[in-house]
C-alpha cells in the first residue's frame, strides 16, 4: 500500500493556503477537518507519515490528546507563539487573507522555528522556502513582534482608509502611492523611514492632529505613538 507523506488537519485561512501551496508544488496529501469529515481523524490520516496540524493554537494540544494514535506520526504545527511537546513547529512569516496566492508568492515565505534547518528540510524536502531558527525562549517575543508588524499596521490602515472614504469622501485608490512609498521606505531604510510632525517634534501640528480626531481611542493612539517615538530618541 502506498504511504502518503502528509496529512493535513484544519480548514481555516492558513490551512486553505497551505493546501493550495502543496497543490501548486504537486505534493500529495490527505485532508481532514471537523466540518468536512464524519470519520475519526485516524481513519483518514493513518496512512500518512507526517501530520500537519493547522488549527487554532489553543486547540492543538487538545486535538493531539483526543487523538493519541496520531502520536505515532511526525506531528507538525505552524504556530508562531507556542511550543507543543512531541511536535515540531514551523511558523510561516506571512499574512494570509481570503484570496489564495501564486506559487511564486508561497515560495517567498520564510519559515521560522526552533528546530534545526536539517529537520525542516527532512520534513519538507520539496519546499524551496528559506528557514531561520530562533531560540525557544524567544518565541513569544517573536510572535508579539509579528502581531505589531502585521495586526497593528492593518488596524491603523483600516482607520485611515475608512477616514478617507467615509469622512473625506475620497477614493480608496488615492492612498495607494502613499502606502506603497511608506512600505518601500521602511524596507529600504527602516531607521530613517519616519517622516512628518512626530519626527520633527512639531508640537503645534501634533496638537491640531489630535484635536481633529473625534474618537478618544484614536486620540490616545496618536499620543501613545508620539510618546513611544520620543522615548526611543532619548
Amino acid at each position: 500500500m502506498k504511504t502518503t507523506r502528509y496529512g493535513l488537519v484544519g480548514n481555516g485561512l492558513l490551512a486553505n493556503h497551505l493546501k493550495k501551496f502543496l497543490d501548486l508544488e504537486g505534493i500529495e496529501y490527505l485532508h481532514w477537518s471537523r466540518k468536512e469529515n464524519q470519520e475519526n481523524p485516524w481513519e483518514i490520516l493513518k496512512e500518512c507519515r507526517i501530520v500537519l496540524i493547522v488549527i487554532k493554537d489553543s486547540n492543538i494540544e487538545n486535538f493531539i490528546s483526543q487523538n493519541p494514535k496520531l502520536k505515532e506520526k511526525t506531528l507538525v504545527h505552524f504556530s508562531g507563539s507556542i511550543t507543543v511537546d512531541g511536535t515540531y513547529g514551523f511558523h510561516p512569516l506571512m499574512t494570509f487573507g481570503e484570496d489564495l496566492y501564486s506559487l511564486e508568492s508561497y515560495r517567498e515565505i520564510p519559515f521560522i522555528g526552533c528546530e534545526t534547518i536539517e529537520k525542516f528540510r527532512e520534513i519538507f524536502p520539496e519546499l524551496k522556502n528559506c528557514y531561520y531558527t530562533i531560540d525557544k525562549s524567544q518565541k513569544e517575543l517573536y510572535h508579539a513582534l509579528c502581531v505589531i508588524g502585521g495586526n497593528f499596521t492593518t488596524i491603523l490602515w483600516q482607520k485611515v482608509i475608512d477616514g478617507f472614504t467615509d469622512d473625506l469622501k475620497l477614493p480608496k485608490k488615492v492612498l495607494n502611492p502613499y502606502l506603497n512609498q511608506v512600505c518601500t521606505n521602511i524596507m529600504t531604510d527602516h531607521v530613517n523611514a519616519l517622516t512628518g510632525p512626530i519626527k520633527r517634534g512639531d508640537k503645534l501640528t501634533i496638537k491640531k492632529n489630535i484635536s481633529a480626531l473625534k474618537d478618544r481611542s484614536w486620540k490616545r493612539v496618536y499620543k501613545m505613538f508620539n510618546s513611544i517615538y520620543k522615548g526611543r530618541k532619548r
